[in-house]
């Protein structure tokens, strides 16, 4: 009884790993980062293999740029 009820256990915790690495890989660059496509980037979008954000006329703004800007 008690074997069945660590191998349902296990079974379910593996289960339960491959449904959910999945979402957490898709991103793995912040802003500023290197990608490849926008799925690498966790915030913005990928622009000239960086990911940052996008303003109102399409330009790429990492962290840098907006610090220099606001200070």
């Amino acid at each position: 009884m008690n074997n069945n009820i660590l191998f349902i256990f296990t079974t379910i915790l593996i289960i339960s790993q491959f449904l959910i690495l999945p979402t957490y890989q898709d991103c793995d660059e912040g802003i500023g980062g290197l990608c490849w496509e926008d799925d690498d980037c966790c915030q913005g979008k990928c622009r000239n293999n960086k990911c940052c954000y996008l303003n109102k006329r399409g330009h790429c703004i990492s962290v840098y740029h907006l610090n220099k800007i606001l200070f």
